[in-house]
């Protein structure tokens, strides 16, 4: 499938992280890095943004959680 990506996206950037076991004898996958290439492109057409989001939480944590997000692009 990742490699139908990467034909179909020109652009596209993946990498695979793995990580060896202490007896060096096998690897194990532990992540992996996708950028479409559209997505790398359009970034640089973005704007600054701040966005302010809060919920009201019941039960246990009756509290009001405040979430805020900032992208700051150049």
């Amino acid at each position: 499938m990742v490699l139908v990506v990467n034909e179909s996206n020109s652009g596209t950037v993946v990498d695979w992280i793995y990580k060896r076991n202490f007896d060096y004898s096998t690897t194990v996958f532990e992540k992996v890095f996708w950028s479409l290439g559209p997505y790398s492109e359009g970034v640089k057409y973005y704007r600054s943004l701040i966005s302010v989001d809060g919920i009201y939480l019941y039960g246990r944590y009756d509290r009001k959680l405040f979430i805020v997000v900032v992208f700051l692009c150049k």
